[in-house]
């Protein structure tokens, strides 16, 4: 940039200069570009078309919900899993299949433990301690 405005600075533009320059600015008429947009006549069809989409997705559907039955034996059934109580650890670990364990302070500190299993999945153990309670 050093070169460029040492050259920039050495430029002087004369009286006489700056009258023609203004002159031929004054006689060139001043043209604003026209901005042709493609589209812009296609977006009212277009609203169109994707109006008739919905409504044809719509059509499609609609049946296909209201005429649903869910006793089709492709679909299965949704049960709610069964809540066993153990009396201790390692028969928790026994109902789940996988080994649990106690957390030996939180056991001494607490009043009550309940040990929980939900299904073969979850195993839970809870730690009451007053109102505390940390599972």
């Amino acid at each position: 940039m050093g070169k460029y405005k040492e050259l920039i600075e050495r430029i002087e533009v004369t009286d006489d200069m700056r009258c023609r320059i203004l002159d031929h600015i004054s006689r060139e008429p001043i043209e604003r570009p026209v901005r042709i947009l493609p589209l812009a006549g296609l977006r009212r069809y277009m609203a169109v078309a994707a109006c008739f989409v919905v409504l044809a997705a719509g059509a499609v559907m609609i049946p296909a919900v209201l005429h649903h039955n869910p006793s089709s034996p492709d679909q299965g059934v949704l049960t709610a899993p069964v809540l066993l109580n153990a009396a201790s650890a390692m028969e928790l670990s026994e109902m789940v299949g996988f080994g649990v364990a106690d957390i030996p302070s939180l056991m001494s500190a607490s009043d009550k433990t309940t040990y929980m299993a939900l299904g073969k999945e979850l195993a839970e153990i809870k730690y009451n301690s007053g109102s505390q309670t940390v599972t």
